[in-house]
């Protein structure tokens, strides 16, 4: 009788257990929907961001190169890049 009650114990903890992690997988599964919406968005930011640099590229190849507009948007983009990295680190 009690091999029966401690057997009857450990199911009952192991199914606390169970239902703790079925909670954190969901909560993690919502996390990871997150990550992912964040890095697409702004994965397309860097496309937007690499076509504007290469347009503005063009354009100052042909009316004179101004470096400070260059350095500022190749600053702008360095930090968006990192940004999505340290979101791919996350996940």
């Amino acid at each position: 009788m009690q091999e029966l009650e401690f057997l009857q114990q450990k199911l009952s903890q192991l199914l606390k257990r169970f239902t703790a992690l079925q909670a954190d997988n969901e909560r993690l599964g919502k996390t990871v929907k997150q990550q992912e919406q964040i890095i697409a968005s702004q994965t397309e930011k860097i496309s937007t961001l690499e076509q504007e640099l290469q347009s503005k590229s063009v354009i100052d190849s042909a009316a004179g190169t101004d470096e400070v507009q260059k350095q500022k948007l190749k600053k702008h983009l360095d930090n968006v890049i990192k940004e999505i990295e340290k979101n791919l680190e996350m996940l």
